[in-house]
């Protein structure tokens, strides 16, 4: 159900109309002007100068250099050891990283792994209990298989043991 004119503006099932084009153009100019704002801004240059020497474009790092868009060239350590000499830490910092959580995939091989140490124990492996419990879930719901049938369930399952 369509409930508004642009609300399928998204979909890739057809073409972009004129008005929907005309919109991502807008935006996509917003956002390329407040780029160019930040950059006349943080380099101290006219936006009339940003605008000669963007026009779209990507420089090299060399180029960006010379062109005044960067002050030195280097990788991710320099970056850091620039922002700690910016910020006037002197040789008193340290780079503290965090960790991802761990993705769908790590959980489920982590329980998996830890499966195979929990069977040496004779304990039901975690990923095992869960299975059975989805499994009864399943069974539960494969008895609903009338589609003429009326059927209510509570959100949640009552277990007596």
């Amino acid at each position: 159900v369509k409930t508004s004119r642009f609300a399928d503006s998204q979909t890739i099932t057809r073409p972009k109309t004129e008005q929907e084009l005309a919109i991502y153009q807008k935006s996509v100019d917003q956002i390329y002007n407040q780029f160019l704002d930040k950059v006349a801004e943080s380099r101290k240059m006219p936006r009339q100068k940003v605008e000669e020497i963007a026009q779209g474009r990507v420089w090299s790092g060399v180029e960006a250099k010379k062109l005044g868009l960067v002050d030195e060239i280097g990788g991710i350590d320099k970056a850091i050891e620039y922002a700690a000499q910016q910020a006037k830490l002197g040789d008193d910092w340290e780079i503290q990283e965090y960790k991802d959580s761990p993705s769908l995939e790590e959980r489920i091989l982590k329980k998996l792994t830890s499966e195979a140490d929990t069977q040496k124990l004779n304990l039901p492996a975690p990923l095992t209990v869960e299975l059975l419990k989805l499994q009864k879930e399943v069974e539960m719901l494969s008895d609903m298989d009338d589609p003429r049938g009326v059927y209510a369930r509570l959100p949640f399952n009552w277990r007596i043991d």
